[in-house]
């Protein structure tokens, strides 16, 4: 039990970074082998701070709480939800093409937005994601491309997805192509 407790994210009952790292590699292994796709989204809680800068952290974490249920309760139990940090999290929805990740991703961001209405909590979602179905570099690239999208929604007014299907993604000195 105390393994599985160190996996595991005591607060939002979502897999921590480690074990993320480890099942990440393990389902790219699983799609490459049954040639199906994979979506990685790296989810991040914009206005975050202000939770806890005025209503407390009791609040945040209830939040944090909240929101980690929402998700929990809108992806299945073969995908792989984690806690990268903070108000930071990752998705991997697996064995699923980009049409059908989209429609899970637009539908988590639609319930937080509802939940955080509900408690007036000026709270929205940017999310970055990738689906792919072959990976030529290593999963660090791949979660690097997902954060740096994830970003660049914040850069540009923040409460959006950004969504890119590439077939394959490969690192080349510029950046990424595919």
């Amino acid at each position: 039990q105390a393994k599985a407790d160190s996996l595991i994210d005591s607060l939002t009952g979502a897999v921590n970074t480690r074990y993320f790292s480890l099942l990440f590699g393990r389902e790219i292994a699983k799609a490459q082998r049954d040639h199906s796709e994979l979506t990685i989204a790296f989810l991040d809680l914009d206005n975050f701070k202000t939770v806890n800068d005025t209503m407390g952290h009791s609040a945040g974490d209830f939040l944090l709480r909240r929101i980690s249920d929402i998700i929990h309760s809108n992806i299945r139990p073969s995908d792989v939800f984690a806690r990268m940090g903070g108000d930071e999290f990752t998705i991997l929805i697996t064995g699923t093409n980009y049409d059908r990740s989209q429609t899970v991703l637009h539908r988590i961001r639609s319930a937080v937005a509802e939940e955080c209405e509900r408690n007036t909590w000026p709270v929205t979602m940017s999310v970055g994601a990738i689906t792919f179905s072959t990976l030529e570099n290593g999963k660090e690239d791949l979660v690097k491309r997902a954060d740096q999208l994830m970003y660049s929604v914040k850069k540009n007014g923040k409460d959006s997805i950004i969504h890119i299907h590439d077939k394959t993604i490969k690192e080349t000195a510029n950046g990424f192509q595919n």
